[in-house]
């Protein structure tokens, strides 16, 4: 995800495959966890994604509107999107940003 950026995505490598890169396929997380774990995956993902979704909200108060208002952009981006291109393009950066304002937020407290 890091290192090789000249790769080609699961949607790109099927693009090139399917239609000799004349349209887009899309390649979606839902399939791509079919892939990799079987069937029962589309029952587990959307068991796994509430899990992490209440503990988010249970413990940031303060935030709840801003992460709801974002996992419903990553719910609507899960459809179409893979999983590697949704850690690289959403997660990363909102995770980064809310470390930010936590840190920002933090040194507030401590300078007053």
């Amino acid at each position: 995800m890091f290192l090789d950026t000249n790769y080609l995505s699961l949607g790109e490598f099927s693009s090139e495959y399917y239609t000799n890169s004349k349209m887009g396929t899309a390649f979606s997380m839902i399939l791509e966890s079919i892939l990799n774990f079987g069937f029962l995956a589309p029952l587990i993902l959307p068991l796994l994604i509430l899990n992490i979704l209440k503990h988010l909200l249970k413990r940031n108060i303060y935030y709840k509107d801003f992460f709801s208002v974002y996992f419903v952009f990553l719910m609507l981006k899960l459809v179409r999107t893979e999983f590697t291109v949704i850690l690289k393009l959403y997660v990363l950066p909102f995770v980064l940003f809310v470390l930010l304002i936590n840190y920002l937020k933090k040194n507030q407290y401590t300078s007053r």
